[in-house]
C-alpha cells in the first residue's frame, strides 16, 4: 500500500529561510520586484517536492518527486534493514526510522494515514526485521 508523507516541516523551513534571507538581501540591495519574484519562485520550486512511501510484501519503496518527475526512488529489502525504530515526535505524533545496513537511514515522521505505522510493524514481523520502540512511542500506542 502506498502512503503519502506530509512535508509540513519542509514548508515551514522554506518559509523561515525565505523570510530571513529576504530581510538580509533587502537590507543589502534595497527593495526590488525582481528579487521578490526570484524569492517567490524559489519558494514554489522548493515546495513542489512530494514524498511517497510504499509497503509491499517483500520490500519498502521510498520515493521523492519534483512535481511529477521522480527524483529519487529507494528500494529497501528486509535483508538490508538493520532495524525499525519507532519513536515519538512532537506531542502526539508517531514516527519511524528505518535503519539501513549501508546507506542513509529513512525517517518517516508524517505518514498519512496513521495506520501506515501499524502496516510497517506488520511488515517487520512478517520479514523477521528487528523492531525497537521507545518508551514515548509505547505511550502513544495505548
Amino acid at each position: 500500500m502506498e502512503y503519502k508523507l506530509d512535508n509540513q516541516r519542509l514548508r515551514m523551513l522554506i518559509i523561515v529561510f525565505l523570510v530571513i534571507s529576504w530581510n538580509i538581501v533587502a537590507d543589502y540591495y534595497d527593495f526590488s520586484y525582481l528579487l521578490l519574484l526570484a524569492f517567490l519562485l524559489l519558494a514554489v520550486v522548493l515546495g513542489s517536492f512530494h514524498f511517497h512511501f510504499k509497503i509491499n510484501e517483500d520490500q519498502l519503496i521510498y520515493k521523492v518527486s519534483f512535481m511529477k518527475i521522480r527524483v529519487l526512488e529507494k528500494h529497501i529489502y528486509p535483508n538490508q534493514i538493520e532495524r525499525l525504530k519507532f519513536i515519538r515526535v512532537n506531542w502526539a505524533t508517531k514516527a519511524a526510522i528505518i535503519k539501513v545496513n549501508k546507506g542513509l537511514n529513512v525517517r518517516l515522521a508524517v505518514l498519512e494515514p496513521k495506520t501506515a505505522y501499524d502496516h510497517l510493524l506488520t511488515f517487520a514481523k512478517e520479514n523477521q526485521v528487528a523492531v525497537e520502540k521507545t518508551k514515548d512511542y509505547s505511550i502513544l500506542e495505548r
